[in-house]
């Protein structure tokens, strides 16, 4: 993809935070308030592929040139965390070993889900830090049984594989957008997992873009909202 090359991968991180999520298969990339031509793009053409949970909402918005760019926008408390989940092809992973610590043996993972389990740390003067922990979510739904202010809950789980070797963090600036995506390897990664799929007639890859919208204060209560796009 063409937007790599119009991003700060470099000064996001440690030199050796870097070459950790490189061989791994991520890669991650910041723009700035005003948007290379080759994301800008993107944008244009965006379409939200899938359904927001109870804390997003999907809407459209008009840039200054007067395009319509669809996001969904995520709202996080302080506090909170939520989850984003990156489009699959099929319902099953295969997992090779030796790739992932807890899946030493390889795995086949049914009804599986990539997702980025996403919280923020608001540090002052518009700029937040953003925490990603790549997860797999896996196997048949299940009931779990809680109890909360409001009564009896009854949230449907299935089972998390943390990928807490490939974690990260990025720090924003309002206005500021990140990209996540695949970075080639040789051999299996993670990064191919997540970003790459493969069918009998094509090899498509995706990148997720998370721009920092605004950190507002509602009641004493800080929050950050982001808007967030899979491509």
């Amino acid at each position: 993809l063409g937007i790599w090359e119009e991003l700060d991968e470099s000064g996001l991180m440690s030199p050796e935070d870097r070459r950790r999520l490189n061989q791994s298969g991520l890669r991650v990339g910041v723009a700035g308030s005003t948007l290379p031509w080759a994301l800008t793009s993107l944008l244009r053409g965006e379409r939200v592929q899938s359904t927001p949970s109870s804390n997003d909402r999907a809407e459209a918005r008009r840039k200054p040139d007067g395009s319509i760019v669809f996001g969904t926008q995520l709202v996080l408390p302080e506090g909170s965390t939520s989850l984003i989940e990156i489009p699959s092809l099929g319902d099953s992973l295969l997992i090779p070993a030796g790739h992932i610590a807890g899946l030493k043996h390889g795995a086949e993972l049914r009804n599986a889900r990539c997702m980025f389990h996403v919280s923020t740390a608001e540090i002052g003067d518009g700029w937040v830090v953003i925490r990603f922990l790549p997860q797999i979510h896996h196997g048949e739904m299940s009931v779990r049984y809680s109890i909360a202010d409001s009564g009896e809950q009854l949230p449907v789980r299935q089972r998390i594989q943390p990928l807490y070797e490939q974690q990260f963090e990025l720090k924003l600036h309002t206005g500021e957008t990140a990209v996540i995506g695949y970075q080639k390897q040789d051999d299996w990664t993670v990064g191919r997992l997540m970003f790459q799929r493969e069918s009998l007639s094509s090899l498509n890859e995706q990148v997720v873009t998370i721009e920092l919208a605004a950190v507002e204060a509602v009641q004493g209560q800080k929050s950050v909202t982001v808007k967030y796009s899979k491509y």
